[in-house]
Protein backbone atom coordinates (compact mmCIF):
# COMPACT_ATOMS: atom_id res chain seq x y z
CA UNK A 1 0.00 0.00 0.00
CA UNK A 2 0.85 3.44 -0.67
CA UNK A 3 0.51 6.00 1.59
CA UNK A 4 -1.73 8.94 -0.29
CA UNK A 5 -0.44 12.45 -0.14
CA UNK A 6 -3.18 14.71 0.99
CA UNK A 7 -3.17 17.15 -2.14
CA UNK A 8 -5.75 19.75 -0.17
CA UNK A 9 -3.45 22.64 0.64
CA UNK A 10 -2.84 23.65 4.20
CA UNK A 11 -4.56 26.36 5.96
CA UNK A 12 -1.75 28.95 7.74
CA UNK A 13 -2.77 30.00 11.16
CA UNK A 14 -4.49 33.23 11.24
CA UNK A 15 -3.57 36.03 13.73
CA UNK A 16 -6.30 38.45 15.32
CA UNK A 17 -8.58 37.84 17.86
CA UNK A 18 -11.86 36.86 17.17
CA UNK A 19 -15.26 38.68 18.18
CA UNK A 20 -15.83 36.59 21.03
CA UNK A 21 -12.25 37.65 22.62
CA UNK A 22 -12.96 41.13 21.59
CA UNK A 23 -16.34 41.35 23.40
CA UNK A 24 -14.99 40.17 26.63
CA UNK A 25 -11.84 41.98 26.75
CA UNK A 26 -13.97 45.38 26.22
CA UNK A 27 -16.78 43.82 28.87
CA UNK A 28 -14.02 43.58 31.57
CA UNK A 29 -12.29 47.02 30.68
CA UNK A 30 -15.97 48.70 30.90
CA UNK A 31 -15.92 47.13 34.05
CA UNK A 32 -12.86 47.70 35.65
CA UNK A 33 -13.57 51.50 34.54
CA UNK A 34 -17.15 52.00 36.50
CA UNK A 35 -15.26 50.30 39.70
CA UNK A 36 -11.92 53.11 38.50
CA UNK A 37 -14.27 55.97 37.61
CA UNK A 38 -16.01 57.02 41.13
CA UNK A 39 -12.52 56.36 43.20
CA UNK A 40 -10.59 58.87 40.42
CA UNK A 41 -13.60 61.37 40.73
CA UNK A 42 -13.64 61.52 44.93
CA UNK A 43 -9.52 62.00 44.78
CA UNK A 44 -9.97 64.53 42.34
CA UNK A 45 -12.06 66.54 43.90
CA UNK A 46 -10.58 66.44 47.37
CA UNK A 47 -7.47 67.18 45.63
CA UNK A 48 -9.52 70.67 44.27
CA UNK A 49 -11.06 71.26 47.38
CA UNK A 50 -7.35 70.87 49.23
CA UNK A 51 -5.77 73.01 46.95
CA UNK A 52 -8.36 75.98 46.84
CA UNK A 53 -8.30 76.18 50.52
CA UNK A 54 -4.02 76.13 50.81
CA UNK A 55 -4.37 79.33 47.89
CA UNK A 56 -6.67 80.98 49.94
CA UNK A 57 -4.72 80.40 53.34
CA UNK A 58 -1.48 81.04 51.67
CA UNK A 59 -2.76 84.54 50.07
CA UNK A 60 -4.22 85.74 53.47
CA UNK A 61 -0.75 84.75 55.05
CA UNK A 62 0.66 86.56 52.36
CA UNK A 63 -1.37 89.69 52.82
CA UNK A 64 -0.55 89.61 56.58
CA UNK A 65 3.44 89.57 55.94
CA UNK A 66 3.27 92.21 53.50
CA UNK A 67 0.78 94.44 56.15
CA UNK A 68 3.56 94.23 58.19
CA UNK A 69 6.45 94.64 56.13
CA UNK A 70 4.95 98.12 54.84
CA UNK A 71 4.24 98.78 58.41
CA UNK A 72 0.27 99.70 57.41
CA UNK A 73 -2.88 98.37 56.87
CA UNK A 74 -3.68 95.37 54.16
CA UNK A 75 -6.86 93.70 52.96
CA UNK A 76 -8.06 90.64 51.01
CA UNK A 77 -10.50 90.66 49.17
CA UNK A 78 -12.86 88.20 47.03
CA UNK A 79 -15.34 89.05 44.37
CA UNK A 80 -16.93 86.49 41.76
CA UNK A 81 -15.05 87.56 38.10
CA UNK A 82 -15.96 85.52 35.01
CA UNK A 83 -18.08 82.83 36.92
CA UNK A 84 -14.78 82.02 39.22
CA UNK A 85 -14.15 83.31 42.71
CA UNK A 86 -10.96 85.57 43.18
CA UNK A 87 -9.26 86.36 45.61
CA UNK A 88 -6.69 89.12 45.68
CA UNK A 89 -4.41 90.97 47.95
CA UNK A 90 -6.05 94.72 48.08
CA UNK A 91 -3.37 97.03 47.21
CA UNK A 92 -4.76 99.79 45.80
CA UNK A 93 -7.43 99.64 48.26
CA UNK A 94 -10.58 99.71 45.75
CA UNK A 95 -12.06 96.90 47.55
CA UNK A 96 -11.63 94.73 44.35
CA UNK A 97 -9.12 92.05 42.82
CA UNK A 98 -7.38 94.32 40.24
CA UNK A 99 -5.11 92.04 37.24
CA UNK A 100 -2.17 93.66 38.61
CA UNK A 101 -2.68 92.33 42.42
CA UNK A 102 -1.49 89.12 43.83
CA UNK A 103 -4.33 86.35 43.63
CA UNK A 104 -5.67 82.90 43.61
CA UNK A 105 -8.79 81.77 41.32
CA UNK A 106 -10.37 79.06 42.68
CA UNK A 107 -10.37 76.03 41.41
CA UNK A 108 -13.96 75.21 39.79
CA UNK A 109 -15.94 73.04 40.77
CA UNK A 110 -14.64 73.83 44.46
CA UNK A 111 -16.27 77.21 45.65
CA UNK A 112 -17.34 79.45 48.73
CA UNK A 113 -20.16 78.08 50.47
CA UNK A 114 -22.66 79.28 53.24
CA UNK A 115 -22.11 78.44 56.66
CA UNK A 116 -25.30 76.26 57.05
CA UNK A 117 -24.05 73.70 53.94
CA UNK A 118 -20.86 73.50 55.53
CA UNK A 119 -20.46 71.43 59.12
CA UNK A 120 -21.14 74.35 61.70
CA UNK A 121 -17.44 75.29 63.43
CA UNK A 122 -17.88 74.23 67.33
CA UNK A 123 -15.75 71.38 66.43
CA UNK A 124 -12.81 74.17 65.48
CA UNK A 125 -12.68 75.06 68.90
CA UNK A 126 -13.30 79.22 69.87
CA UNK A 127 -16.91 80.44 68.29
CA UNK A 128 -15.66 81.68 64.81
CA UNK A 129 -17.55 84.80 63.55
CA UNK A 130 -18.95 86.16 60.43
CA UNK A 131 -17.28 84.46 57.13
CA UNK A 132 -14.51 86.39 55.26
CA UNK A 133 -15.98 85.41 52.04
CA UNK A 134 -17.73 85.84 49.77
CA UNK A 135 -18.38 89.48 48.90
CA UNK A 136 -16.04 89.92 51.90
CA UNK A 137 -12.96 91.11 52.75
CA UNK A 138 -10.10 90.69 55.67
CA UNK A 139 -7.58 93.54 57.11
CA UNK A 140 -4.71 93.18 58.35
CA UNK A 141 -2.92 95.87 60.47
CA UNK A 142 1.39 96.74 60.75
CA UNK A 143 1.49 94.31 63.94
CA UNK A 144 0.03 91.15 61.35
CA UNK A 145 -3.11 90.92 63.52
CA UNK A 146 -6.92 91.33 62.22
CA UNK A 147 -7.82 94.91 62.04
CA UNK A 148 -12.42 93.92 62.32
CA UNK A 149 -14.54 94.45 60.56
CA UNK A 150 -17.72 96.20 61.89
CA UNK A 151 -20.15 94.25 63.51
CA UNK A 152 -17.94 90.74 63.17
CA UNK A 153 -15.11 90.40 65.59
CA UNK A 154 -12.62 88.00 64.85
CA UNK A 155 -11.85 85.20 64.40
CA UNK A 156 -13.27 84.45 61.13
CA UNK A 157 -13.90 81.03 58.96
CA UNK A 158 -14.70 80.38 55.11
CA UNK A 159 -16.13 77.37 54.18
CA UNK A 160 -14.98 76.05 50.94
CA UNK A 161 -17.17 72.72 49.32
CA UNK A 162 -18.46 71.38 45.91
CA UNK A 163 -22.55 73.02 45.81
CA UNK A 164 -24.50 70.03 45.52
CA UNK A 165 -22.18 67.35 46.12
CA UNK A 166 -21.47 66.96 49.62
CA UNK A 167 -20.18 63.54 49.60
CA UNK A 168 -16.50 65.30 48.79
CA UNK A 169 -16.24 67.00 51.98
CA UNK A 170 -15.45 70.70 52.74
CA UNK A 171 -12.60 72.51 53.95
CA UNK A 172 -12.40 75.57 55.98
CA UNK A 173 -10.02 78.60 56.37
CA UNK A 174 -9.75 80.12 59.83
CA UNK A 175 -7.96 83.70 60.51
CA UNK A 176 -7.79 84.23 64.50
CA UNK A 177 -7.66 87.74 66.02
CA UNK A 178 -3.69 87.77 66.49
CA UNK A 179 -3.92 86.94 62.30
CA UNK A 180 -2.60 83.12 62.62
CA UNK A 181 -4.12 80.99 59.53
CA UNK A 182 -5.52 77.37 59.71
CA UNK A 183 -6.41 75.21 57.10
CA UNK A 184 -9.65 72.46 58.41
CA UNK A 185 -11.13 69.78 56.65
CA UNK A 186 -14.82 67.75 57.46
CA UNK A 187 -16.52 64.86 55.84
CA UNK A 188 -20.09 66.18 54.97
CA UNK A 189 -21.39 65.43 58.21
CA UNK A 190 -18.54 65.63 60.15
CA UNK A 191 -16.26 67.14 62.66
CA UNK A 192 -13.43 69.82 61.54
CA UNK A 193 -9.78 68.25 61.83
CA UNK A 194 -7.13 70.50 61.21
CA UNK A 195 -4.57 69.76 58.33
Amino acid sequence: MTKERDERPKRKAEIGFTLIEVTVSVVVMMIIAAIAIPSIMQGWNSYRLTSAADSVAGLLERTRFEAIHKNGRLSCVAAQVGGLWVVAIDENGNGQPDPTEPQVDLPGPATFVGAGVAPGPASMGPSYAAAIVPNGSLTFDARGTVFPNPGAPPPYVTYIGIPNQPTYGFRAVTVTAMGQVKVWQAAANGSWVAQ
